[in-house]
């Protein structure tokens, strides 16, 4: 049940992030034939994970906090 909350909240985050990555990702290709370098895509794909594993934590504990205070 947390997780579904959790994705109602930043559903529009996630999908954000995701239709830009793949647009940057696919200019990348049209413009110069393909990243420079592969670190950079997979380090901001890691990146976000990461903030939304952090992210979500938080927002786990937020909850188990409000239920304590009610």
């Amino acid at each position: 049940m947390n997780f579904k909350a959790y994705f109602t909240k930043y559903k529009w985050s996630i999908i954000i992030f995701s239709i830009l990555y793949a647009a940057s990702f696919i200019l990348s290709f049209i413009l110069i034939r393909g990243p420079v370098t592969y670190s950079g895509p997979l380090g901001t794909f890691i990146g976000f994970c990461l903030l939304q594993v952090w992210q979500y934590h938080r927002f786990k504990k937020r909850q188990q906090n409000n239920r304590m205070i009610k």
